[in-house]
């Protein structure tokens, strides 16, 4: 026997890792990132579709194109060509996996026109009962020299929140959007379970808003960011959001009403908001266990009355020259 093959041969009597049981195997798996785990199907015909049942996934473009800045720089549709085809492969082996996936995590940009993809992708999440969805479509970043993406930009992608749903339920907890436009006004009780949900950037009318708040009565977190098309926000009294604990609203600059009744909220961070002396005032009102206000860039703000329960105070509103406090029964 030659040397060679007898090193072949006990190094498969030797491989007592792939022996081990398929569970152990997908736990293994599931420790590694995706694209590590994606190549342990290259160790042996055992390994081979292990991975698949990976329950964390998240795309991006160091774990996908690598540091390939040179390929950005020449041809950003070829990079998203080569994006989306292997974002393609990978769903469609992973929805024949077993088990369920606990998160979908994208940041890359991509727009309207890779919409049966992105479709897709959330389509298959959510059948495996997805937990997390985090959409970032937001355009690169990269601070290097030549690389832009503004040129070869299209139209951003359209998001439904009725794909989050299967046929008969819903188990998306935590959702953040940001860089597309929300589709729809539909309200459902499908929506019921939802915890936390951050929009970034995106095109959501305050009817949208409101529909999509008249479904969430379990919400604990809502952030928005950049939402340039609100126009007023109402929480508590016909939305039922009465678990709401954490709100932070930040440069949406055309919210001119703010009509909130949050008894079991401890957080609100107020950032470049239009927003009056009066109307912080009745909000703090209706927030008996605030514990952190914190206003940065509320330039109609000159003072605030905060009641004893507020322990931080983080501001830096240049025209709040003064600040009241005065106890929770007064």
């Amino acid at each position: 026997m030659s040397r060679g093959r007898k090193a072949v041969q006990l190094t498969k009597k030797n491989d007592y890792l792939s022996q081990l049981p398929v569970e152990i195997l997908n736990t293994i798996t599931c420790m590694l990132n995706l694209k590590d785990a994606v190549r342990t199907s290259i160790l042996s015909k055992r390994w081979r579709y292990i991975w698949i049942n990976h329950t964390d996934l998240k795309f991006n473009h160091v774990n996908i194109l690598g540091l390939e800045f040179s390929l950005l720089e020449k041809n950003l549709v070829g990079a998203n060509t080569i994006f989306v085809k292997f974002v393609d492969q990978i769903m469609q082996q992973r929805l024949k996996g077993n088990d369920k996936i606990n998160s979908f995590c994208l940041q890359f940009e991509l727009g309207k026109c890779f919409s049966r993809s992105i479709d897709s992708w959330i389509s298959c999440a959510v059948r495996k009962g997805v937990e997390t969805i985090d959409l970032d479509l937001s355009k690169f970043n990269f601070n290097f020299p030549g690389i832009s993406s503004s040129k070869q930009r299209c139209k951003r992608y359209n998001f439904s929140l009725l794909r989050t749903v299967s046929e008969d339920k819903g188990s998306l907890k935590h959702l953040r959007l940001a860089f597309c436009n929300f589709q729809g006004r539909s309200s459902s009780k499908k929506f019921g379970s939802l915890i936390s949900l951050e929009l970034q950037s995106v095109n959501i009318s305050s009817l949208q808003l409101a529909k999509v708040l008249e479904s969430c009565p379990l919400l604990e977190k809502l952030a928005l960011d950049a939402c340039s098309k609100l126009t007023y926000l109402r929480i508590g009294r016909s939305t039922n959001n009465t678990f709401l604990k954490i709100l932070s609203l930040k440069k949406c600059l055309k919210l001119r009403e703010i009509d909130l009744c949050a008894d079991n909220l401890v957080s609100l961070e107020l950032e470049s908001i239009n927003i009056t002396n009066l109307q912080l005032t009745e909000i703090l009102k209706s927030c008996p266990l605030l514990e952190e206000l914190t206003l940065h860039m509320c330039s109609d703000l000159n003072y605030t009355r905060l009641s004893d329960s507020v322990k931080i105070l983080s501001s830096n509103s240049f025209n709040l020259m003064e600040i009241y406090f005065c106890a929770n029964n007064t």
